[in-house]
């Protein structure tokens, strides 16, 4: 499991169950959670890239960094600022060939000094299927 917690609230985002090109996100906050299965397609190690290469920028990006799962059902987004704040943009939705579709779109922080072990972590879980 990859967790990565908010240092301003009680917002989690979690990674789990991974299995080949699927793997499970959840948030959970107190007013509000979400859990869907992600495939990945051949893509499962992209968050990973994705911390890695925000810890490598750990003092900053213009713009922001990106992932999207290849149906569209998760896409997490990350902003720096200034102050050293990183920002994470989840969204986690059900909505092809649903005849309810919903969309959690939530965010959380952390610090830019925790992008180095959030990158260990993702690449400790997302490597974790190879045998």
């Amino acid at each position: 499991m990859f967790k990565i917690k908010s240092t301003e609230s009680d917002a989690l985002l979690e990674f789990s169950d991974l299995s080949g090109d699927y793997f499970k996100v959840t948030f959970h906050s107190a007013t509000h959670s979400a859990t869907r299965n992600v495939y990945a397609y051949t893509d499962s190690k992209g968050i990973a890239r994705l911390f890695q290469e925000a810890s490598e920028e750990w003092r900053g990006w213009p713009g922001t960094k990106r992932w999207e799962s290849l149906e569209e059902e998760f896409t997490l987004e990350l902003t720096s600022h200034k102050t050293g704040h990183i920002t994470l943009i989840t969204r986690i939705n059900h909505d092809c060939g649903n005849p309810e579709p919903w969309e959690l779109k939530a965010v959380l922080t952390t610090e830019a000094g925790q992008l180095e072990s959030l990158a260990k972590e993702a690449v400790k879980f997302f490597n974790n299927n190879e045998g």
